[in-house]
């Protein structure tokens, strides 16, 4: 389960994708990650059509810098950039860490 100290940043999506506000912290000042979470809030529009999926709770996206965490929020989406430790790990998020997410979420908006 990742630590509040693994967040390198996060931001809040519209329920279009558009960044609405973000941050990084000091070990991280790169904001590109905020476009690969816009555009994955467009390709799951495009998937969950195309297979008539239902509503989600969380994606990961896995990039070179980090995990991108994406979850539903009621005015969009929070992404949250972790900290990978190593290179070919899997980030294993459980149900109290999206509860924390969830909370940490309804206090951005």
């Amino acid at each position: 389960m990742p630590a509040p100290e693994h967040i390198l940043g996060a931001a809040t999506l519209d329920v279009y994708g558009f960044p609405q506000k973000y941050f990084v912290t000091s070990r991280h000042g790169d904001t590109a990650w905020v476009q690969l979470a816009f555009q994955s809030v467009g390709l799951k529009d495009l998937v969950a059509k195309g297979f008539q999926l239902s509503a989600f709770k969380h994606a990961n996206i896995h990039t070179q810098i980090g995990d991108i965490v994406m979850l539903p929020t009621k005015d969009g989406y929070l992404a949250i950039l972790l900290r990978r430790y190593l290179p070919h790990g899997q980030l294993a998020i459980d149900h109290s860490w999206l509860d924390w997410a969830n909370r940490f979420a309804k206090n951005l908006t």
